[in-house]
């Protein structure tokens, strides 16, 4: 049995701030811990929401797309095989199309064949099979410099919309729209890509309607906002900190949801998850609606999600739904073997060691393993040990592509930078974020990178962050356990990463 500690959090919020909630003394304290330090955050309404005209780079980006847009150039979307990379194919696809966009189309690179974002070689598949004139990447693109150069090449510009953190250089595109590039663009830094892809087609609107492109082409500028539930199902499956710009996204994604008003897609597979629409919330979205389409990617193609996402058929989406269901039920028997062989694994290595000798993370292979299902594997077996993880998977002759995931506190890609930075030429690539990253070694390196993995962990983190905190919130009087208490917690969601639901400690009689 794990030993836990149960600590209570702390405030997170200024100390010049007064009581937001003066009612209730235990709410203030819950969201004092999670940062809010004004009544105004509490504020989720849409007209809360951070204006385009304040990102830093929004309005080149905005530039480039308008240019194509007014050129009647072939745009083609680039996407990635998760739920955030589907979400910001879909909104694009859809918003352009509303736009009044004629030639606008979609790829995404399936991942046993090409690997990750605009590599040089689904670059080149992608100019042969879609002729495009302009290639807008959607979560993803950042660490595409060959791929970036190919296309230019060929003579077709490049705007990549990311929020993955970069390599030492940046791709020599026609644009780079990531908030994570600047630091003035601190508000915006924790937007997932299609929250990205939100704000470039909001400035882009702004952009057609001030030339009088939807005057001329007799088309009503569409309303942004009905929009939101997808860049909320995105958001919430990408598990980035929930600030207030990103709750605002989510809540008002929700309510559009809730309200039948919601993508019909999104609406089917809420539906064939078994679960009530007027009571959907964030974790509905995060367990139910996530893994359908994020299995499509994982052992199928993912455009059978994307496809879900941009129908207007409800009959078809329906169809696509069930579709998805299936591969999630074999995409789960697939990854209980080969979690239960990589939980094996790492036992056999820490059931002869003393605690302080365990290895501060595992990097984990076995032949046969399905790459498809390594990072959520690694998700599992990073929660039974508490160390960050690698599992790996055989790719190409010889390499093995590894998903990484982390603990709180250790920034993974920070970690595989170290290692980069030590070891030249060890790792093939990489690129991720705090949380999550991706990686290529060669299979004759493995034993190595382990050892410059733990080494890499011992140098940039003490052992304390490997020790298992639960936060509570505290402990609770008799009169708050009843069901208005418990109303008034709901209504301070959505709850998610960095805006943790609320836990209570104390004694308790089981009845």
């Amino acid at each position: 049995m794990k030993d836990v500690k149960v600590k209570k959090r702390k405030s997170n919020a200024s100390p010049q701030f007064g009581p937001v909630l003066n009612d209730e003394p235990i709410l203030n304290s819950i969201l004092n811990a999670r940062g809010i330090s004004s009544a105004d955050e509490l504020d989720l309404s849409i007209k809360g929401l951070l204006h385009p005209d304040q990102m830093f780079g929004l309005q080149g980006a905005a530039e480039v797309l308008q240019s194509a847009i007014l050129k009647g150039n072939k745009i083609l979307i680039v996407g990635d095989f998760d739920v955030d990379g589907a979400t910001s194919t879909a909104l694009m696809l859809r918003v352009l199309k509303k736009f009044g966009v004629a030639h606008v189309d979609y790829l995404v690179p399936n991942r046993f064949n090409f690997g990750y974002g605009l590599s040089p070689e689904f670059v080149q598949f992608a100019a042969k099979k879609k002729s495009p004139e302009l290639i807008i990447s959607v979560d993803n693109g950042i660490s595409s410099l060959e791929g970036v150069s190919i296309a230019r090449k060929l003579n077709i510009k490049v705007l990549i919309t990311d929020h993955h953190l970069p390599g030492e250089s940046i791709p020599d595109a026609n644009a780079v729209l990531n908030p994570v590039l600047d630091k003035k663009n601190h508000d915006f830094k924790n937007l997932a890509g299609v929250g990205v892809a939100f704000y470039l087609l909001a400035q882009t609107r702004i952009l057609l309607k001030k030339c009088g492109w939807f005057d001329e082409k007799k088309v009503a500028p569409p309303k942004l906002s009905s929009y939101l539930d997808l860049v909320a199902l995105g958001t919430i499956a990408d598990l980035v900190p929930l600030d207030c710009n990103n709750r605002r996204i989510v809540f008002n994604g929700l309510r559009l949801i809730k309200a039948k008003l919601g993508n019909p897609g999104i609406v089917a597979l809420i539906n064939v998850s078994g679960k009530s629409l007027p009571f959907v919330n964030e974790s509905d979205l995060a367990f139910s609606v996530a893994p359908k389409i994020n299995a499509a990617g994982r052992l199928a193609d993912m455009s059978i999600g994307i496809e879900c996402l941009i129908s207007d058929d409800c009959s078809y989406c329906i169809s696509l739904a069930k579709s998805l269901n299936e591969i999630n039920k074999r995409r789960k028997k697939v990854e209980e073997k080969i979690q239960e062989e990589a939980i094996k694994i790492a036992s056999d290595i820490t059931v002869q060691l003393k605690t302080n000798q365990i290895p501060s993370g595992f990097a984990l292979f076995k032949g046969g393993w399905h790459q498809g299902v390594s990072g959520i594997v690694a998700s599992r077996v990073k929660d039974v040990f508490n160390r960050p993880v690698i599992v790996f998977a055989n790719d190409k002759e010889g390499v093995l592509k590894g998903s990484a995931r982390s603990v709180t506190g250790v920034h993974i890609r920070d970690v595989l930078s170290y290692v980069d930075s030590t070891w030249p030429g060890g790792i093939i690539q990489f690129g991720g974020h705090a949380m999550a990253a991706g990686l290529s070694i060669r299979l004759n390196d493995l034993k190595e990178f382990d050892n410059r993995f733990n080494f890499a962990l011992a140098q940039l983190y003490g052992k304390s962050y490997f020790d298992e905190v639960l936060y509570t919130d505290g402990e609770l009087t008799d009169e708050q356990y009843g069901i208005n208490f418990f109303k008034k917690l709901e209504e301070l969601g959505p709850w998610g990463n960095g805006f943790p639901e609320p836990k209570f400690d104390g004694k308790f009689d089981i009845i």
